[in-house]
């Protein structure tokens, strides 16, 4: 059986990339009433708060349909940056815009 973390991965990722970015990371804290999804986006060119609020909608428009995380939840969807977990094997960091993968558990 899939982890959560792959499962809202498996939902996400592929909205994302067809918008044009590559999916950073997820953060899924659970806190009762108060839980929250963080979406990390990247895009060589550069990613807007309207970019942010178009995957916003588009990535909660999947999460209604399938509803993989029971009760309310907040989703925000942010930039990555300078101290974003590195989340998925073999990602790069978003500021060395370079083909080195990066081996620390946060871009440094």
């Amino acid at each position: 059986m899939a982890t959560k973390h792959a499962a809202l991965h498996a939902l996400i990722e592929p909205v994302v990339a067809a918008m044009g970015f590559e999916l950073w990371g997820i953060d899924h804290l659970s806190q009762g009433k108060n839980s929250r999804l963080v979406i990390y986006i990247e895009r060589e060119s550069g990613v807007s708060v309207e970019d942010c609020a178009d995957i916003s909608r588009q990535v909660s428009a999947v999460m209604d349909v399938e509803d993989p995380i029971a009760g309310e939840y907040r989703l925000e969807v942010s930039l990555a940056r300078h101290g974003t977990p590195l989340v998925f094997p073999g990602s790069v960091c978003p500021l060395s815009r370079s083909s080195r993968r990066a081996k620390a558990a946060h871009c440094l």
